[in-house]
């Protein structure tokens, strides 16, 4: 059989399985049929030039293109599609093949400059040789199409210069922002892009690219893909490095938030400290790499141990293996860091047996957030050791705010982390831990706190907390108080709110248990005929209040709001309150009617009220009234 005839029978064969879609069959046949006329060739002597390929073999080697293209194969089918433009220049199956092949891998651009040098090309070859060179029209036709359907799209016109040669133009659009608006405006509208957005942006035009290459204001708090793998952090690397050189601007970013895929999180890291970029805020979630990796990270990785130094914001998420020398080793390389948050999971415990802490000193540590993450409260474990190492061994004398969750700490250690300039304390759930007990110990340090949040441990004893014989000048500054789960009573809240001068502007009450607003079940079981709060003083201490918030209180019902709103109303205060919320207390929408009656002038940015049933003619009468712009309620299921 010759080799012409191999051709045709292996495009009839595979054009037959092609038509019923087995892709697969007819790319066998198109190969099987392609390698034997080669085969056949080579033995016989007559293997083909370029010029003298015949038409069977260009339509073969299209067909295999073809094949590839529908089993999504592209790196194949674009080898094909080049090959037969390099044995075909002045065909168009070539290039019409390799423009759909890079249209459907979404690089249109490309596929458009395709077939414009395409058409050029062939144009040139009919002026030169006339009618001695063949051309299909009917694909010619098809490809100066195809190019015009394309250069629509994606904006661009083709112009034929004095000479006749066409070339590509560029519309530019009326509306495209880059063109019309100033560089200020610009820079404006980058910050609220992401990542994808401003990768995107960057290949819709030479302009666009400038303009985005141009802004140091686009890295100035970046907006990264979440969870982001290496190639796309790398990519975002590259543009980093186009911005710091078209902008001539220092190799800085003001905040950088990184969440990388959980295999490639030592990859982004390398990245980044390989870059030499200067991060003011940086904030980092990890999932594979503990605090002893990275501490072996950062031993042995100058850019690394550059980057952690010059931090002034650090916000660290990773799994915690607790030995003698992990986290407070880890400290030290933070010593210019003002901000410290850590959210630490899954404590494990090393064989290591090491114990060289040494103290060391944060001097410029001023806001320090300190969470430890567990699946759920009964799996809670011992981190005192974790807890030991960071409050014995690191000094941190310009503490300002101290922010703790689930943390076993013990008052003589947690008390060194104290100093006069204390502002801010936010304790939850700390063992062995009262309102009482860290009262005393801030008397003793002679703070003045501005804000206190207490949630007490579950697992603690019930004592009562008066407050009785307690120096509470600590509390003349505050103006935001958050207790929940505390055992204090109406008498010793009476008291701290008095302490505080009329200066509070936020009330977070919830769950208190010896906090009565009523008569009911817990009155009775009180001791004390004092055990429910007064709402006369609890008005009187609130003049400046913003934010009150009674959540899941004892014995809150529709008469304890009637009398609240009375003394409200009688007091004529609190007149700046904007927030109010109610939950989940044993309320009617009477409890509102009270509230907010004719009297009233209450005028509410937000009431929450969830687990209340509201009507939607009770929502929209209070919100119409203008009683409150915004209503939260959503009942209990």
């Amino acid at each position: 059989m010759e080799v012409e005839q191999i051709y045709g029978k292996a495009l009839d064969l595979g054009s037959r399985e092609f038509r019923h879609g087995n892709f697969s069959k007819a790319l066998k046949i198109y190969a099987r049929g392609i390698s034997i006329g080669d085969t056949r060739n080579k033995k016989e002597g007559t293997y083909k030039t370029h010029k003298h390929y015949s038409n069977k073999y260009k339509t073969l080697v299209d067909c295999r293109s073809a094949c590839f293209q529908k089993l999504e194969l592209f790196d194949r089918a674009l080898d094909d599609s080049n090959f037969l433009i390099s044995i075909d220049k002045y065909g168009t199956k070539g290039y019409l093949r390799k423009a759909k092949i890079l249209c459907l891998t979404g690089n249109q651009k490309a596929a458009l400059t395709t077939l414009h040098y395409a058409a050029k090309r062939i144009q040139m070859g009919m002026q030169k040789y006339g009618k001695q060179l063949r051309v299909n029209k009917k694909l010619f036709g098809q490809l100066l199409e195809e190019r015009s359907r394309l250069a629509e799209k994606l904006n661009f016109i083709i112009i034929a210069n004095s000479e006749g040669k066409e070339h590509l133009k560029r519309i530019e659009s009326k509306t495209d922002f880059v063109s019309i608006f100033p560089l200020e405006v610009i820079s404006e509208v980058i910050r609220y892009l992401d990542q994808k957005d401003i990768l995107s942006g960057l290949t819709v035009s030479h302009a666009w690219n400038q303009a985005f290459t141009s802004l140091p204001q686009a890295l100035k708090f970046p907006k990264l893909v979440k969870p982001i793998s290496r190639k796309r952090f790398a990519k975002f690397m590259q543009f980093c490095n186009a911005v710091f050189e078209n902008s001539c601007s220092h190799r800085f970013i003001d905040k950088l938030e990184i969440i990388p895929v959980r295999n490639d999180e030592l990859s982004v890291f390398s990245q980044l400290s390989e870059a030499s970029i200067r991060i003011s805020h940086l904030s980092l979630s990890l999932r594979v790499i503990d605090n002893l990796k990275l501490l072996k990270l950062l031993d042995s990785n100058d850019d690394m141990r550059k980057l952690f130094g010059l931090l002034d914001f650090f916000a660290l998420q990773m799994p915690l293996v607790e030995d003698q020398r992990g986290i407070s080793y880890l400290l030290s390389y933070l010593l210019n860091c003002k901000a410290l948050m850590l959210n630490l999971s899954g404590t494990r415990f090393s064989n290591s047996s090491e114990n060289d802490n040494m103290k060391m000193v944060l001097p410029n540590l001023k806001r320090l957030y300190l969470n430890m993450i567990y699946p759920a409260r009964a799996q809670r474990q011992d981190n005192s050791g974790i807890m030991r190492q960071i409050f014995q061994y690191v000094d941190m004398p310009s503490l300002v705010s101290i922010d703790l969750t689930d943390c076993v700490v013990i008052n003589s250690d947690l008390v060194k982390a104290f100093n006069p300039g204390l502002k801010v304390l936010k304790l939850r759930r700390i063992p062995r831990l009262t309102v009482s007990s860290i009262t005393m110990v801030l008397e003793d340090i002679g703070c003045k706190l501005e804000s206190f949040s207490f949630i007490q441990d579950d697992l603690e004893h019930i004592v009562p907390e008066t407050m009785q014989n307690m120096d509470l000048s600590i509390f003349e500054n505050l103006r935001v108080l958050e207790l929940e789960k505390t055992y204090i009573t109406a008498v010793g809240l009476t008291k701290l709110l008095e302490s505080t001068h009329g200066l509070l502007e936020k009330v977070s009450l919830a769950s208190n248990g010896q906090l009565a607003f009523g008569y009911g079940p817990l009155s009775n079981r009180l001791l004390t005929t004092f055990s429910i709060l007064p709402y006369h003083n609890f008005v009187a201490c609130c003049p400046n209040l913003v934010s009150l918030s009674l959540v899941q209180c004892c014995n809150l019902d529709d008469h304890s709001i009637s009398t609240l709103s009375k003394e409200i109303i009688d007091q004529g205060q609190p007149q700046n309150l904007k927030e109010l919320d109610l939950s989940y207390n044993n309320l009617t929408s009477r409890a509102l009617t009270f509230l907010f009656n004719r009297y009233s002038w209450l005028k509410l940015a937000i009431l929450k009220v969830n687990g209340i049933y509201l009507s939607e003619e009770e929502v929209t009468f209070l919100t119409t009234r203008g009683f409150c712009t915004k209503i939260e309620c959503r009942p209990v299921a």
